[in-house]
């Protein structure tokens, strides 16, 4: 439990928005980062989910292979699932629901445990997301940029999902992504991991933006 609580605060900011104490105690500036919504100073929501993406880091299921665990049994929740669900997507909804609440705005991410689900709703025009397909970004690969979320298909039911931290030269990513392994990069993995290996033109469904 206190290994959940320093997590949070790793990810979180006071009202002057300055980082937490990461003391593992749960005391009032904590307790008003918990439940308190208020406008952080500089912020912005991309910033924030991606400092609350890197605080998961290492985040693991318990056990391996079971799509379960105190954290990724939030995850899935956050989404109104039960353990025992693949969670990629979750994951990227939840860190954007924390990012949003601790802004004080509504969360732009489409609530969605399912990768092309999420990615059908970010199409509609009501979701107010600009969405940039594989083939828009093979011609203008300098449009994907840190904060975005990027949507991989490998069937008509599966697919993978995770967020762009940083990009490098040759469109090369580092990503952070829940439901994957440090080694492989795999859909299926146990754990959120940081990954340098994929490139913009291995995105074979496209980007999300929320900037």
């Amino acid at each position: 439990m206190i290994d959940v609580l320093r997590r949070f605060q790793a990810a979180s900011l006071d009202r002057n928005g300055n980082p937490l104490e990461v003391d593992g105690v749960f005391g009032q500036i904590t307790f008003d980062a918990l439940f308190k919504e208020y406008p952080l100073p500089g912020a912005t929501l991309t910033s924030r989910v991606l400092a609350i993406a890197k605080s998961q880091i290492g985040i693991s299921e318990v056990p391996h292979g079971s799509n379960r665990g105190p954290q990724v049994d939030l995850y899935l929740k956050t989404c109104g699932l039960s353990p025992g669900y693949p969670w990629c997507s979750a994951w990227v909804y939840w860190c954007f629901q924390q990012a949003s609440r601790q802004l004080g705005i509504k969360n732009p991410c489409p609530k969605s445990a399912g990768v092309l689900n999420m990615w059908a709703l970010a199409g509609y025009k009501e979701s107010g997301l600009k969405r940039l397909t594989s083939l828009q970004v093979e011609d203008e690969p300098e449009l994907v940029k840190p904060g975005m979320q990027f949507l991989m298909k490998f069937s008509a039911t599966a697919g993978h999902t995770g967020l762009v931290e940083s990009v490098g030269k040759g469109g090369l990513l580092t990503t952070i992504e829940g439901n994957t392994a440090q080694n492989t990069g795999t859909r299926e993995g146990n754990a959120v991991c940081r990954l340098t290996r994929r490139r913009i033109d291995s995105i074979n469904l496209g980007f999300i933006s929320y900037q």
